[in-house]
C-alpha cells in the first residue's frame, strides 16, 4: 500500500490510501476509522439500491453492480479529508490504472468505486470529474460520478435520482454499448 502525507493542523495526516479491496477480500486492517463508517453505508448502497428491482424497466437499478459482487470484480478505495482537487486527480488516475491492470488479467466485468469520506460539495466533485472523464474514455473506460445531491436524475423518470449516494465517489469501470445514451444526456460526447 502507499500512503500520501499531507501538513493539516500542524500534523501529518494521511490524506489517501492507494490500498484496494474487494468485498472477498475484506477492508484492510489499516483502513482509517472514518472509512470503515463511510464503507458500511457505501456497501448497503451497493448490495441494497444498486442491486434491486429498478422502478422503470426490467433488472436492476445498476445492470453491472450484482454480476461484479457475485465475481468478486468490485474493488474499493477511499480517499480521506483535506485533499485538494490536484491530489483527488492523481488518486483516481491511480484507480484507473490499477484497474486496467487488474483487468488485463480477468475477463470479468468489474469496477472501482473510489469514494470520498468528506462530503465534497458536488459542484466539487462534478468539476474533477469533468477534467478525468475524457481521460478514461480514451481508455475505453467511463468514470461515473456519484453524489448525495446529484441532480441527475433517471432518463425514465424525473422524480428519480439514482445517482444519489450515501457519499461522494466516483465509479471506474469498462465502458459498454448503452454508454453512449448517458455520455450524450452528459454532453461528454
Amino acid at each position: 500500500m502507499v500512503y500520501f502525507f499531507k501538513f493539516i493542523n500542524n500534523e501529518i495526516r494521511s490524506i489517501t490510501m492507494e490500498g484496494y479491496w474487494t468485498l472477498k477480500t475484506g477492508v484492510p486492517k489499516d483502513i482509517d476509522v472514518r472509512a470503515q463508517v463511510a464503507y458500511k453505508e457505501i456497501i448497503s448502497y451497493v448490495t441494497q439500491f444498486l442491486c434491486a428491482d429498478h422502478p422503470f424497466r426490467d433488472g436492476d437499478v445498476c445492470p453491472f453492480a450484482r454480476r461484479a459482487i457475485q465475481a468478486d470484480t468490485l474493488h474499493f478505495t477511499y480517499i480521506l479529508p483535506g485533499v485538494s482537487k490536484k491530489e483527488c486527480m492523481s488518486t483516481l488516475r491511480a484507480a484507473i490504472s490499477h484497474y486496467e491492470t487488474w483487468k488485463r488479467s480477468h475477463k470479468d466485468y468489474g469496477a472501482m468505486i473510489v469514494y470520498l469520506v468528506e462530503k465534497k460539495s458536488e459542484r466539487w466533485v462534478k468539476s474533477i470529474h469533468r477534467k478525468l472523464a475524457n481521460e478514461a474514455m480514451q481508455r475505453n473506460l467511463i468514470l461515473g460520478n456519484l453524489h448525495p445531491e446529484s441532480p441527475s436524475h433517471s432518463f425514465h423518470s424525473k422524480h428519480w435520482f439514482p445517482l444519489r449516494s450515501p457519499y461522494p465517489m466516483f465509479l471506474v469501470r469498462d465502458m459498454v454499448s448503452s454508454d453512449e445514451q448517458h455520455l450524450k444526456k452528459s454532453r461528454l460526447i
